[in-house]
C-alpha cells in the first residue's frame, strides 16, 4: 500500500495531529498498513541539527 497517509497524535498533546506515510510507518512498526488503525506506538526522538531523528519504533499493548 502506497500513498496512503497516517495521522498520528500524541499522548501529551491529542489536538496536536502529526501527518506521515502509511506504508514507511507500517514498515517502522513491522505490521501490515492495513493494521495501522487505532495502534499505540512509541519510538525514540534525537534532536538533529535540522529536525529530529525517529527511530526504536515499537508498538504499545494496550
Amino acid at each position: 500500500m502506497r500513498g496512503g497517509i497516517a495521522n498520528v497524535q500524541t499522548a501529551a498533546d491529542p489536538e496536536k495531529v502529526y501527518r506521515t506515510d502509511a506504508a514507511v510507518l507500517a514498515m517502522q512498526l513491522e505490521i501490515d498498513a492495513a493494521d495501522l488503525a487505532g495502534q499505540r506506538f512509541s519510538y525514540w526522538v534525537t534532536p538533529a541539527q535540522y529536525g529530529v531523528f525517529r527511530s526504536d519504533f515499537r508498538r504499545v499493548e494496550s
